[in-house]
This record gives C-alpha cells, sequence and structure tokens, in this order.
C-alpha cells in the first residue's frame, strides 16, 4: 500500500511507528517522546556555516551562499537511546538571525525551533526509501548492513526552500512499546 503524500514508497510492511514517522507532516522528537514514554533531547554531532562551494539544487542556492550543515541524534534522555539521526541542509540568509543563531547552538530540534521562532513553514511531501544503514547507522547504533528508514523532505518558508532535511529511523524498534 502506498502511503497517500508518499510517491513510490509502500508502507505496509513497516511497523506502526515507522508508518507514523515516515507519514508526519508534524514534530518527530514530540512524537518518540510519547510513543517511547521517555523526554528525547538533541545531541549535535556537528553544524557549520559557511560560503557553499557548489550550486544547491535543493535549496535553489547559488555557489556562495551562506549555508548551514547540521547533523544531529534524537536519542532518549533517560535511556541515552539514539531513536532519530537527521542531516540538514540550511539556507541561512533566509532566516531570521535569531533562529540562525539557536541552529547554531545545536541544542534544540528542528520543529521544536520553528514553533519557538513562530516560523511559517510548508513541507513538500518526503521521498522515503528503505536501505541498508551504512555510516547512517553509526548514529543509530546499528550495523553497516542493518536496515533503516530514510525520508528527505524540503520545508519553505516565504515561498522559497529553506531547509532539506534527512531523517534515518531504524527500520524496526526493538520495544514492543514502540508499535512495532
Amino acid at each position: 500500500m502506498l502511503a497517500p503524500g508518499i510517491p513510490d514508497f509502500p508502507i505496509d510492511h513497516l511497523p506502526l511507528l515507522q508508518r507514523i514517522l515516515v507519514t508526519t507532516d508534524g514534530t518527530v522528537t514530540d512524537m518518540l517522546t510519547v510513543a517511547f514514554l521517555e523526554p528525547i533531547e538533541l545531541v549535535k554531532i556537528s553544524v557549520t556555516l559557511a560560503p557553499s562551494t557548489t550550486r544547491i539544487e535543493a535549496l535553489d542556492l547559488p555557489e556562495g551562499s551562506m549555508t548551514m550543515r547540521r547533523r544531529i541524534v534524537l536519542r532518549g534522555r533517560r535511556s541515552g537511546r539514539p531513536y532519530a539521526y537527521a542531516e540538514t541542509t540550511v539556507a541561512a540568509d533566509r532566516l531570521p538571525l535569531p533562529l540562525r543563531e539557536d541552529l547554531m547552538a545545536g541544542r534544540v530540534p528542528l520543529g521544536q525551533l520553528w514553533q519557538t521562532h513562530r516560523l511559517e513553514t510548508w513541507k513538500e511531501r518526503p521521498i522515503v526509501r528503505e536501505r541498508a544503514a551504512g555510516d547512517a547507522g553509526l548514529h543509530l547504533g546499528l550495523a553497516p548492513e542493518a536496515r533503516l528508514i530514510e525520508r528527505s523532505y524540503r520545508t519553505f518558508t516565504g515561498g522559497l526552500p529553506a531547509f532539506h532535511v534527512t531523517e534515518y529511523f531504524p527500520a524496526e524498534y526493538d520495544t514492543p512499546d514502540a508499535g512495532g
């Protein structure tokens, strides 16, 4: 079965929580908090801000545009368990300075920052695929050959693409409380 709004990816083989995570346009952090009954914290792997060395098609940015790249893990505050890994490319000059500063600090999940800064956003339909974890699996405690779900989408503000987000989730969480 194909999910509404997700072209070319059948979701019927996924556990319930993964089906919800790949189809939501809500805050993933809040969903993980509810699913696993523990607060979720953001762990910053890296955040960089620099002029792009090439054109960034996904954000319709020419070479030399100020671009932020952010890599984070969402993990359980009590368990220390990694639930999601995300890589985000940001068109920095399309955002208000206070939001850029909070993004650079890397302490608050993206969806919560949009709410805090009252940023009006629109997310396009995600591209979803299942694949071997590879290097992304390191951030989720998965072996490179383990299966994961990748969801990629752009978020627009002011009619322009401002964020290109790629999120990674285990293909299954190993707890019956996770809906799988």
